[in-house]
């Protein structure tokens, strides 16, 4: 985050106060930074021997050399050399991150450098045969003898006198970082989520995002940044995704504590601290997934933000790490957006919205620090959850005309009752972000000349709050409608079933009551049909009934039936 001389500088001092980490995040308590009594102005030669070290930590092939030659045979250092071995969401090989890997193998803060010269040194010199003992505090394995000499003679501007503590940072970091780079190198692949711009009022390098070449990923993680001419230059930082061995990388280059690394990688809920001179903070961030569309139910991604700033009074750097939400899915009620591309290709893992913005020809943003980088940020993530408050808010009014319509009456209940819970949710992170937002108004050095600009985004904040709870009492509303839109339905389908049990009883009544007529009607005739049909014959075998033996007595038969079957229907219709 700052220039070499200004690392360690503080830690030379005795008294300071050091980095806390608030356990009550609710608290709105401005942010409080290490109070140093180390200050004085450098000599001649101490300038001389500061350029001499920062020339010698920027070359990466000199250190990337050494720890090639130094560690390539040594089995821990080989699996520090792809960091994604030691940590990440699909190993359970260390259940305490901080503790067994970035505390043990990458904490460069300055509390831990000065802590660990500080045990093996005397008279503030730490001797060439106490250094093996000092690496060995980050997992280093003891240099050979011609390899120490070797690098001793290159950084230390007395080797036998012994190191200074920036003398022994500089060997250190650089060895930490030359593991992690060769590692990247190994796997280039690795790199294209980062992106490095440097921009100011009157220019912005590159001129399109592109990924670093092995050259430049080894000029931009070892180098510094020339301070003659470009003092208002701000570096903007931006990895897309979770590569770890690039966050390693990143915290050991620009000394992060190892708290906010952590939290990075367990993706810690919306917080801001201050760690020494730079402000770390995380951001659950969450977007529509597709164009607002009333007709349709709405659809949000959550994503993961963390940023590091640098702060006063040069803010100049802010490194931001966006990657996806692992704990969104679960937490967002019947979340299942389909996610097509991949996470490199995705637009808002690579915050286009800033990227557009800078490259504006009349950039707003490019004319001041880091501040307001993060503002911008803050300000992106205050208009994504008004949107997607704006979005329910649509969603609802069409759920409200189709349960007054009568249309969907159950899908429009249950998504009400849905969209209710996920309101919560978004008022929740909403919370959490404008407490972000208070804490840096709270900060003086972070909100000098910004204060109107952080207030504008928590006012956005407190807006879309408001819309969210009247839209969830708009949710409770429709669902009451539902109830009784679908008690109305229910008792008008009982009522529908009466009515159609009652047409089949009549419909059955008078199929049994023409049955029963016709049977009344057709009994004489079936009668009379029994009697002639019988077949009973005298001695000498003619039919015993006379009226079998008429000349015309079939025509009589008919006769008779027809005309008492006419008058009996006669009868049967007068009467019925």
């Amino acid at each position: 985050m700052v220039q070499r001389a200004r690392v360690l500088a503080w830690s030379r001092g005795k008294t300071f106060e050091g980095s806390q980490r608030p356990d009550a995040q609710e608290s709105d308590d401005p942010l409080q930074s290490p109070q140093f009594e180390f200050e004085r102005a450098q000599s001649a030669e101490e300038a001389e021997a500061s350029f001499r070290l920062d020339t010698v930590e920027s070359d990466g092939d000199f250190w990337c050399d050494l720890i090639y030659k130094w560690s390539s045979q040594d089995a821990d250092c080989q699996c520090i050399l792809d960091a994604n071995t030691l940590v990440g969401p699909n190993t359970s090989r260390h259940d305490d991150v901080r503790e067994d890997v970035l505390e043990s193998l990458f904490d460069l803060s300055p509390e831990r450098i000065f802590e660990v010269f500080e045990a093996n040194s005397r008279m503030n010199l730490l001797a060439p045969g106490k250094l093996p003992k000092a690496l060995k505090a980050y997992g280093l394995p003891e240099p050979a003898k011609q390899t120490r000499q070797k690098m001793l003679m290159e950084v230390c501007r007395n080797p036998d006198a012994g190191l200074q503590l920036q003398e022994f940072e500089a060997i250190v970091s650089r060895t930490v970082l030359a593991r992690l780079v060769t590692g990247l190198e190994q796997h280039p692949r690795a790199v294209e989520c980062l992106k490095v711009t440097d921009y100011s009022a009157r220019s912005i390098e590159p001129d399109k995002q592109q990924s670093l070449s092995e050259d430049q990923c080894r000029q931009f993680f070892f180098g510094h940044r020339p301070t003659n001419g470009l003092a208002s230059t701000v570096r903007w930082v931006h990895v897309t995704g979770l590569e770890l061995s690039v966050v390693l990388a990143l915290a050991v280059k620009y000394s992060l504590h190892p708290l906010a690394v952590e939290d990075t990688i367990q993706q810690n809920p919306c917080k801001i601290d201050r760690y020494g001179d730079h402000y770390f903070g995380t951001i659950e961030r969450i977007s529509l997934a597709h164009q607002r569309n009333p007709h349709r139910p709405v659809e949000v991604i959550g994503h993961h933000v963390s940023f590091f700033c640098s702060g006063a009074p040069n803010m100049d750097t802010v490194i931001t790490v966006c990657q996806e939400d692992q704990s969104f899915e679960k937490e967002w009620p019947r979340a299942g957006v389909t996610l097509v591309s991949t996470t490199l290709q995705r637009p808002e893992l690579k915050l286009q919205k800033i990227e557009k913005r800078l490259r504006q020809p009349v950039s707003r943003l490019r004319e001041r620090r880091a501040n307001f980088f993060v503002h911008a940020v803050l300000d992106i993530c205050a208009d994504e959850i008004s949107d997607v408050v704006r979005a329910f808010g649509n969603r609802l009014q069409v759920l409200e005309q189709d349960a007054h319509e009568g249309n969907k009456v159950d899908s429009a209940g249950d998504e009400a009752a849905t969209i209710r819970t996920q309101l919560a949710l978004v008022d929740r992170r909403g919370k959490s972000l404008q407490r972000v937002v208070r804490r840096l108004l709270a900060d003086e050095d972070f909100s000098e000349g910004m204060f109107s600009y952080l207030n504008d985004v928590s006012d956005h904040l407190e807006e879309a709050r408001d819309d969210s709870g009247r839209l969830a009492e708009k949710c409770i509303g429709i669902q009451q409608l539902h109830d009784r839109l679908a008690e109305a339905y229910q008792d008008k389908m009982l009522k529908s079933q009466e009515m159609l049990r009652a047409k089949q009883a009549d419909r059955l009544n008078n199929i049994l009551f023409v049955l029963t007529l016709v049977t009344t009607i057709f009994c004489p005739v079936q009668f009379m049909c029994g009697v002639y049909g019988m077949n009973f014959v005298d001695n000498t075998g003619r039919p015993a009934i006379p009226e079998l033996l008429w000349r015309n007595g079939y025509l009589y038969f008919w006769l008779i039936v027809v005309s008492y079957l006419m008058a009996a229907f006669s009868a049967a219709a007068y009467l019925y």
